[in-house]
Order: C-alpha cells, then structure tokens, then sequence
C-alpha cells in the first residue's frame, strides 16, 4: 500500500486484477507444462529442452506478474476506485 492512505481504495481493483494474473499465470504454465508431458508420451524429449520449457513458462509468469508493479497499474486501480 506504500504507506499511503489514499492508496487504501485502489486495493480492491488492483487486488481483482492480481487475481486475474494469478489465473492468467496458472493457465500459461499449465500450457508449457501439458505441452512438455505431451512431448515426453511422444518421445523422450532431451533434458534441455524439458529444462528450458519449464523455466522458460516460469520466467514468463514472473515477468507478467510484474506488470502489477507498474506506476501505471497503480493509477489505473485509483482511476476505478474513484468511479
């Protein structure tokens, strides 16, 4: 809340759109994960390929968890809290 009163309001949008990154990540690293388990049923995938898959699905969950960090994304949840 960076210590701020004001901020209090933007907790509920910005606490909606975690949620919807939470369920945008968990589907993106199902994807990579099924599509690794599927490749692995196919044939036996070489072992980077399996390690790059699965960092690579975690590295995108991060980064698009970050975008909650953004000055924008703060503005954008006072913006809907004042309507």
């Amino acid at each position: 809340m960076r210590d701020e009163r004001a901020a209090v309001p933007a907790a509920v949008p910005l606490s909606r759109r975690a949620r919807r990154l939470v369920i945008q990540n968990l589907v993106i690293a199902s994807v990579f994960i099924s599509g690794l388990v599927v490749r692995d049923l196919i044939g036996t995938p070489p072992l980077p390929l399996g390690v790059l898959g699965h960092e690579g699905s975690t590295i995108i969950d991060g980064l698009n968890g970050l975008r909650l960090l953004r000055e924008s994304a703060w503005a954008r949840a006072r913006e809907e809290a004042c309507r």
